[in-house]
Order: C-alpha cells, then sequence, then structure tokens
C-alpha cells in the first residue's frame, strides 16, 4: 500500500489548511496596505505553523513596510534559522541589520547569504553598498583613533600642571551642576500594616534552596527587588512574540511525551 506525499500530508492536516488560510488572509491585507490586519494574519498562520519559514518572511515584510526594522531583523532571523537556503529572508535580514546601523552583520550575513545562495542577484546587490560602507566606518574608526592618541600626547607635553587645572575645572563644573540639580523627593515612607495579624504561625516556616539562591547573590546579599522594578512594559508585539516561543515550548514539550505515551488515533487532536 502506498503511503500519501507529504504535500497530501500537509494538505490533510488541519493546522496546515488552517495557516493557508490565515496567510492568504494576510496577503490580501498586505497588499491593501492594511498593515495591522496583516500582521494579525500572519500571526494566527504563525501560530498554526510555527515551523514554517513562509509566514515568518510574510510578516517580517509588514514590519519592512512599517520601517519597524527590530521585528523585521526578528522575523526574518527565524525565517532563516527555519530555512536557511531562503534568499528572499536573507535579502530582508541584511537589509534590516543595515537600516540598524549593523554593517559588519550586514555584510557577514549577506557574504553567507552568497555562500548558500551563489550568484544570487538582491544579494549581490547588497553587497556592494554594504563592503563601502564598511570601507568608510573602518576609515572613521581610524581617524578617531589617530585623533584620540595625538591628544593623549599633547596632554602629556603640558605637563602635570595643566593636568590638575583641567581636573579643578571639571570639578568646578560638577559642583555647578549639582547646585542647579533639583532635589530628588524623599523616600516614601514603609506603608504601615492595616490589619493585626498574627505572624507566629509562620515563624518556623523557611524560603526553599531555589528561592534563596534567586534572592541572594554570591556575596549572600538581596540580588535584586521584584518591588523596586520601574522599568518599561513589554509592547504589544514583544508580548506575541513571547506568547508564540511559550507555545513553541509547550508544542516541543507535547510532542516529546507523545513519542513516549502515544495516544489512540480516535484520541488524537491535531497540532496548533
Amino acid at each position: 500500500r502506498l503511503l500519501p506525499c507529504s504535500a497530501c500530508q500537509r494538505r490533510a492536516d488541519p493546522s496546515w489548511s488552517a495557516a493557508a488560510a490565515q496567510r492568504k488572509l494576510g496577503d490580501g491585507h498586505l497588499e491593501r496596505k492594511e498593515y495591522t490586519d496583516a500582521i494579525t494574519a500572519y500571526s494566527k498562520a504563525i501560530s498554526y505553523q510555527p515551523k514554517d519559514a513562509a509566514h515568518w518572511l510574510r510578516r517580517a515584510a509588514v514590519y519592512e513596510a512599517l520601517e519597524d526594522w527590530q521585528q523585521a531583523l526578528r522575523d526574518s532571523t527565524r525565517a532563516v534559522q527555519l530555512q536557511t537556503d531562503k534568499a528572499q529572508a536573507i535579502c530582508t535580514k541584511v537589509r534590516a541589520l543595515h537600516k540598524l546601523g549593523k554593517v559588519a552583520e550586514a555584510l557577514a550575513e549577506c557574504d553567507t547569504g552568497l555562500a548558500r545562495c551563489p550568484g544570487h542577484r538582491e544579494l549581490l546587490q547588497l553587497q556592494a553598498p554594504l563592503r563601502e560602507a564598511a570601507v568608510r566606518l573602518g576609515a572613521e574608526a581610524e581617524g578617531r583613533a589617530g585623533a584620540a592618541a595625538a591628544d593623549q600626547a599633547a596632554a602629556a607635553k603640558t605637563g602635570p600642571a595643566a593636568a590638575s587645572i583641567g581636573a579643578a575645572g571639571v570639578a568646578g563644573a560638577t559642583a555647578a551642576a549639582a547646585k542647579d540639580r533639583p532635589l530628588q523627593p524623599a523616600a516614601k515612607a514603609a506603608a504601615k500594616s492595616k490589619f493585626d495579624v498574627d505572624y507566629s504561625k509562620w515563624a518556623n516556616l523557611e524560603d526553599s534552596d531555589d528561592d534563596i539562591a534567586v534572592k541572594k547573590g554570591s556575596d549572600g546579599k538581596a540580588a535584586w527587588d521584584p518591588d523596586a522594578w520601574d522599568g518599561p512594559n513589554p509592547t504589544q508585539d514583544q508580548r506575541i512574540a513571547m506568547t508564540e516561543d511559550m507555545l513553541e515550548v509547550c508544542r516541543n514539550a507535547a510532542e516529546a511525551a507523545g513519542a513516549y505515551f502515544p495516544a489512540p488515533a480516535s484520541q488524537r487532536t491535531p497540532r496548533l
């Protein structure tokens, strides 16, 4: 009995057909420049088929149209990881790196792409300006290094007297800046307990070894304070990315468990 080909198996997979439908929907939104809807559709396609490089590449194209180069780099990098010889994904990654000012990385990625896809026209077109930019940046770096060396030599010739005068000037400027700086608000007083709670019944409880390792550094002092966090909250795109990463971990764990404990065919559910 002949087994169905891989293409037929994919078409029979409900998750594959759902991902294809979302990708087609996203293509329509992208053509009409409805970028937010396109990102939503491609993200759903990725959730159905996270190992299909085409979905990551299409979402990277949306971010490229929006000039969100950091997200375009993330999605194109994932597409290259899934399919190393996908030239269009390599081109998108090279452009994103170049726009982010990472010329050396962009040139290295371009060279690697040409090794995988020899003679690719678009990669060759991207390579020439990257080489020129790398040469220009190298010359500028050498010029700055030479200027810094000349300044150090001139400072050495002026002697310690000029150095002390310069130090005094810096100290005076620092003091003046401190004088003009507004006073920082006083630390907030510790909140008082609103309830009279008897904590003695928990006096014998101890933190686990894991908690102690997390809360304390190598010197025995607290390594971090979770209540002191004042950094930025993640953006919606970052939240989606983290959710996708967690879903991928769950899928891999489910597949590993299924390999050891296979379920009957009647109880199997499609991979989401």
